[in-house]
């Protein structure tokens, strides 16, 4: 089974331009396929499947949160929330 071209470069540097996200290669038959979900909540967009690396790009691209380090995105849990009102 052949992998896309630039495909083991490529995932390491997505991982690290959006590490709010897991970003992995699936192959299912003949057919490749990229996945990006989540890692907390609040991030968007939850999850993104594509064949192609450059679409997987620029949808994570399209939340200007995404890309941003993971301390900046941490949300106050629910039940503190409540409890400081």
């Amino acid at each position: 089974m052949q992998r896309p071209p630039g495909d083991s470069a490529a995932l390491p540097a997505l991982r690290d331009e959006f590490p709010n996200f897991r970003i992995w290669r699936e192959t299912t038959g003949n057919r490749t396929c990229f996945i990006a979900r989540r890692l907390s909540w609040g991030t968007h967009p939850h999850t993104v499947v594509t064949a192609d690396l450059a679409e997987l790009r620029a949808e994570l691209r399209a939340d200007p949160n995404t890309a941003a380090p993971r301390a900046a995105n941490k949300r106050m849990p629910p039940t503190e929330r409540i409890s400081k009102l």
